[in-house]
């Protein structure tokens, strides 16, 4: 469960957990840990501070409308004390007590505020634990690394995601079957087009050159096949015999992440994530170690 304050303990691993990266981390992932640090602190209490404001405005509100009603009721002047703060919310709409009292309006108006305010202090408790939801959910996609994104409509979800993943990458190795699938969506055919120009990109098909190509030509995507074989050159590489296999494994600022394509029951797929976290970072390694050795172990002169 998340904690509501930051404690020493909490404190201490947070500085230990700094010292550990200024000695493997480049300049921009410290920046990046002390934002993250700074973010998720500050946040957590201007939320919280700002949601209690409210309520307390708000039942004070609601406490001042009740007492100046009974006011009312027993054919009496409020007293200004009691007045001010609802007279300040009845300026907005341009008009005061004493303007409503002497249209006979403001025992009216007074109950409507007292309803609104009601329902106003009853809803935020619930806009505060929906936050707190969100906020925890966040915190521990953030600490496991793992996330699903559900793929309700597949080359158009699916294409969003790997857009969003890919972007700012230093390395990407996409396993997939045919990549005719890349000219659906223009912004990352551009993307993935300079990442190949730039040597960053490494395509991988478990089919044969041949049904790649033949892919491409029946979208009418000849030109685009070309353009990344050209660029490519020995990175576009064919038959690794990972029949089915579809992910894409990305490397940015030196941090390891893994895209990967899961069924799902309720739509096509789920596009599966996993980022790089202090519990996720050995797995993550692991992976990755095993593409390397299989892309430069695998004799790809054999067909598979």
């Amino acid at each position: 469960m998340a904690k509501n304050t930051v404690g020493r303990g909490t404190l201490m691993s947070w500085i230990n957990e700094f010292k550990s990266k200024c000695v493997v981390c480049p300049f921009v992932e410290i920046v990046k840990y002390l934002w993250i640090k700074f973010k998720a602190f500050w946040l957590h209490w201007l939320t919280k501070c700002f949601l209690y404001g409210l309520l307390a405005i708000f039942a004070i509100t609601a406490s001042n409308l009740i007492v100046v009603h009974i006011y009312i009721e027993f054919g009496k002047t409020p007293n200004a004390a009691f007045t001010w703060l609802p007279d300040l919310v009845l300026r907005c709409f341009g008009t005061n007590s004493v303007t409503l009292t002497g249209g006979g309006h403001y025992a009216a108006i007074v109950t409507d505020m007292i309803a609104i305010c009601a329902f106003i202090f009853a809803v935020l408790p619930i806009i505060q634990a929906a936050i707190y939801t969100a906020k925890l959910k966040r915190e521990l996609r953030e600490e496991f690394g793992f996330e699903f994104v559900p793929v309700k409509k597949a080359g158009v979800d699916d294409l969003e995601e790997m857009l969003k993943r890919y972007r700012g990458a230093d390395e990407l190795t996409i396993f997939s079957g045919g990549f005719d699938w890349i000219g659906l969506n223009e912004e990352l055919k551009n993307l993935l087009l300079d990442f190949a120009e730039g040597g960053k990109l490494t395509l991988i098909s478990f089919r044969s050159q041949d049904k790649v190509k033949a892919a491409f030509e029946k979208e009418k995507r000849e030109d685009l096949f070309e353009k990344l074989n050209k660029s490519l050159g020995d990175r576009f590489k064919f038959g690794s015999g990972l029949d089915g296999v579809k992910c894409s494994v990305i490397k940015i600022l030196g941090e390891h992440r893994f895209l990967f394509r899961q069924s799902s029951d309720a739509h096509e797929f789920n596009a599966g994530f996993l980022g790089s976290s202090k519990y996720s970072r050995q797995l993550l390694g692991i992976l990755f170690k095993f593409v390397d050795t299989f892309v430069d172990t695998k004799d790809w002169s054999k067909s598979a």
